[in-house]
């Protein structure tokens, strides 16, 4: 080989290693800037702006606080990830979470950006101090006025020998002939009078006068009248049958005998109801008797004329309430001087309440009823929300009394009242992990968790499907416990709920291990609205928007179990293994 060629060889083999040699070093450079990256934004502030925090004395979440507008931004799964501005976080990929910095929001407040405030529709509406009244509008039936109801029911028992009215519905006046009778016990009466008054006359002394008044008495108990007795008197002839004239003017609504039939004594024979005045019997729900008393004006819409109404007033208000319906009578009265309104009618009554004390008035969709207590969020300004626990008092008209926890004078949120406190929920987590010291179960375990997650996220970067599939010892929880002298391992396995279905789709864990599965579903475009894993007796457990449910297991064989939706439409896979030996 010439000179020539020697030195053009070796030329070339030391521009090659050169060129290797700038590739190697800018890999190396461009990997330690990456995990720098990621160890800058999850430990501590940025470096280039150590200095700034330091001169400021800014410390906690304040110290990321670059704009000074008050909030950053931190990982939901991942709180070490920290940063001023919006984004995702770098280990898990979710939506960074704005969080307000140390002495920003009192404690009980949640401070929510204008951003998030203007995508979930907050609404807001002042708290009014004032009375309130109700129109109760219900329904009702005309009945009898039992007042206004006569029985026609003779003291003497006997036989009928003649009606004047044969059927019911007859309208009839006072004093107008019914029922023509034969009674034995009458017509002894009436002789026992006429042999009286010959004693009387043949005598002419007080006794015999006392046994004519006597008789006189006895005749009229029976109801006989006094024209009816004059005329025996005049007469001196026993009556065989006696008339039974209307004791008052009315319809006959009941006729229980007919002509020829023995009744007894006090036996009703007839009903006569005066309908010049009706009641209309109304249905009150529970929840409005408190506003409806004795005396309450009432306005009835008739029947048969829905542009007609009559003013009324409520006379009485029943004791019970009707089991099957839950409601209780209401009794008002109605007049019917025309006969127009019939019993048995259906009508509309609108009852006038009465005002209550003035009380502060919210209103009805700004109460959030959590099952044991109702609240509503303040608006505090700013952003500002804080959750306030309230006893309410009377609804009406979409208003609702608080008569305990408001002045009269704050803001009350109306609208998106469970996103905000979902978000609260969030922050209050949020915040109770980044506090030093604060115990939730295990601090060692915590700080265990968060430098598990970032020697996860050391120089060898992970990939999507390496995200996909995670093992347990991987993930940001892991505790031990002394169980009857013997070391038990508890794992925490994060699982998302996204869009995509469940992240990771398939986890790793120990036969015997305690395992607990905290799902978290931070989607609404999705049916897993609840999770199951039928193999480890775990039941359809429900999944709240944002809201970590944590599901305990301890697998007792290996192989490979389905966790899924209610639907078993989106699933994912247990994968349970041999515990390692030793």
């Amino acid at each position: 080989m010439s000179t020539t060629s020697f030195s053009r060889t070796t030329a070339v083999l030391i521009a090659v290693a050169l060129l290797v040699g700038v590739g190697l070093g800018v890999t190396a450079m461009t990997v330690f800037s990456d995990n720098s990256d990621v160890e800058a934004t999850a430990g501590s502030p940025p470096a280039s702006d150590s200095a700034a925090s330091a001169a400021s004395g800014a410390t906690g979440l304040a110290a990321y606080d670059k704009d000074g507008d008050g909030t950053v931004y931190q990982g939901g799964m991942h709180p070490e990830v920290i940063q001023d501005e919006p984004g995702n976080c770098p280990i898990c990929g979710m939506a960074l979470t704005p969080t307000p910095v140390n002495g920003q929001a009192p404690e009980g407040t949640v401070q929510i950006s204008p951003t998030t405030l203007q995508n979930i529709g907050v609404k807001t509406a002042p708290v009014r101090t004032e009375s309130l009244a109700r129109r109760v509008r219900t329904t009702g039936r005309f009945e009898v006025n039992e007042r206004r109801t006569t029985a026609v029911a003779p003291k003497v028992g006997g036989w009928v020998d003649k009606l004047y009215v044969d059927y019911e519905g007859a309208r009839v006046g006072t004093g107008q002939p019914l029922i023509e009778l034969y009674s034995p016990e009458l017509v002894a009466t009436q002789e026992e009078y006429l042999s009286a008054l010959r004693a009387a006359e043949r005598l002419d002394d007080a006794s015999s006068q006392r046994l004519v008044e006597a008789a006189r008495r006895r005749l009229a108990y029976w109801d006989i009248s006094d024209a009816q007795i004059e005329r025996l008197k005049e007469t001196r002839e026993p009556m065989r049958t006696l008339t039974f004239y209307a004791p008052s003017a009315g319809t006959v609504t009941k006729k229980s005998i007919t002509e020829g039939e023995k009744f007894s004594p006090g036996e009703t024979l007839m009903q006569i109801a005066n309908l010049s005045s009706l009641w209309l019997m109304a249905d009150i729900y529970e929840q409005d008797l408190a506003w409806i008393d004795t005396g309450s004006k009432a306005r009835v819409r008739l029947p048969y004329d829905p542009t007609a109404e009559v003013e009324a007033e409520v006379d009485y208000i029943y004791d019970e309430v009707d089991g099957q319906t839950r409601t209780v009578r209401a009794r008002v009265s109605v007049p019917n001087p025309d006969r127009n309104l019939r019993p048995g009618m259906y009508a509309v009554v609108m009852i006038e309440g009465d005002e209550t004390e003035p009380y502060p008035v919210v209103p009805q969709e700004s109460i959030v009823d959590s099952g044991d207590r109702d609240i509503v969020i303040l608006a505090e300004g700013n952003g500002r929300f804080r959750p306030v626990p309230v006893q309410t008092g009377r609804t009406a008209d979409g208003k609702v009394q608080v008569v305990e926890g408001l002045r009269g004078n704050e803001t009350v949120v109306t609208s998106a009242q469970f996103l905000i406190d979902s978000e609260a929920r969030l922050q209050g987590a949020l915040s109770a992990m980044t506090m030093p010291g604060h115990d939730h179960g295990s601090s060692d375990a915590m700080s265990n968790d968060r430098e598990e997650s970032r020697a996860d996220h050391e120089p060898a970067n992970h990939s999507a499907s390496d995200h996909a599939e995670m093992s347990a010892e991987q993930m940001p929880s892991e505790s031990h416990d002394m169980t009857g002298g013997q070391m038990t391992t508890r794992d925490t396995v994060d699982i998302r709920v996204t869009k995509s279905g469940f992240e990771p789709s398939m986890v790793h864990v120990k036969k015997g291990d305690q395992t607990v599965f905290r799902f978290i579903r931070q989607t609404e475009s999705t049916c897993a609205t609840n999770v199951q894993i039928p193999a480890l007796d775990v039941k359809p457990t429900d999944l709240p928007m944002n809201e970590a449910v944590a599901i305990e297991v301890t697998p007792e064989k290996t192989g490979s179990f389905t966790f899924a939706c209610g639907m078993d439409m989106i699933e994912g896979t247990v994968m349970v293994e041999r515990a390692s030996k030793g």
